[in-house]
């Protein structure tokens, strides 16, 4: 009578062919994940900083609104890509780089305009109801500098947008561009 791999397994018997051996329990699978997506949230929290530094730098030196949200964004995506890639997904490291970069530049495309949807509508929704107005004055006396309510308002859509953004990315990213990279947690 032959027995299962289960039952091999149960019985202390070594599973030759990796194909049969028995799947990781769920909750192991589910803690991988968890602490992908932290790494990913923490990798996310540094490009989000560089992509509001570069978002007013680019706008306070004279470039549109729209130009700064799109350099910042793609200098903060390439940022992502290497630590992701580096840190988060690091067993996806013996594929080919450019091929990755390529992915994951077009997973972050989409999430560019999401980002820039969410960063549009919540940002003009503060300027119309007049808080983004109200806080200004708030914000200078903190910082002891001009706060134009305009930037305000769309730095805070920026932030807004960073939530649906990072689940987006994190989901399409680990399934498409990273795939086959489970439990490369901490």
């Amino acid at each position: 009578m032959a027995l299962s791999n289960t039952k091999l397994a149960e019985a202390g018997a070594v599973c030759r062919d990796p194909e049969a051996a028995p799947a990781p329990p769920r909750r192991a699978v589910d803690r991988a994940v968890a602490v992908q997506f932290v790494q990913f949230c923490l990798v996310g929290a540094v490009s989000t900083a560089l992509n509001e530094v570069f978002f007013n730098l680019f706008w306070a030196v004279g470039l549109s609104r729209d130009w700064s949200f799109v350099l910042a964004f793609s200098l903060a995506v390439t940022n992502g890509f290497f630590l992701n890639r580096a840190w988060t997904f690091r067993r996806s490291r013996a594929r080919k780089m450019q091929r990755q970069y390529l992915m994951f530049f077009v997973v972050n495309l989409v999430g560019l305009g999401l980002s820039w949807v969410v960063m549009s509508l919540i940002g003009g929704w503060l300027l119309r109801i007049g808080w983004a107005a109200a806080l200004a004055p708030q914000i200078q006396r903190l910082i002891h500098r001009p706060v134009s309510p305009e930037r305000l308002a769309y730095s805070m859509g920026l932030l807004v947008a960073t939530l649906p953004c990072a689940v987006w990315n994190f989901s399409a990213n680990k399934l498409w561009t990273f795939q086959g990279t489970q439990g490369d947690g901490m």
